[in-house]
């Protein structure tokens, strides 16, 4: 693990400062907000949510309106093309 084999490696144990540590240790609170376990479940829960939420949206039908709207402007005499219009109206919708 990046230490050299030929050197030597030495151990050193205190056991008096260990149990001094120890009670450290155990009047510390957990706090799992850290662990990398509750964090995977914390985010699989919220991709579920997502999902969920995604797949209600297609259950909803599809609706698609669209129209037209235009003036025809026809006459037989040039100088009264504008005079009178018809109006072209189109609506239609699909489901």
């Amino acid at each position: 693990m990046g230490y050299k084999s030929s050197k030597e490696f030495q151990i050193e144990l205190n056991i008096t400062i260990m149990e001094k540590n120890s009670f450290i240790d155990t009047l510390q609170t957990l706090s799992f907000d850290n662990w990398v376990e509750y964090k995977l479940v914390e985010t699989q829960k919220r991709i579920s949510e997502d999902f969920l939420s995604y797949n209600k949206w297609s259950f909803l039908p599809n609706l698609s309106a669209f129209g037209n709207y235009n003036f025809n402007y026809m006459n037989d005499r040039a100088c009264r093309v504008f005079a009178t219009n018809t109006i072209n109206l189109f609506a239609a919708q699909s489901s």
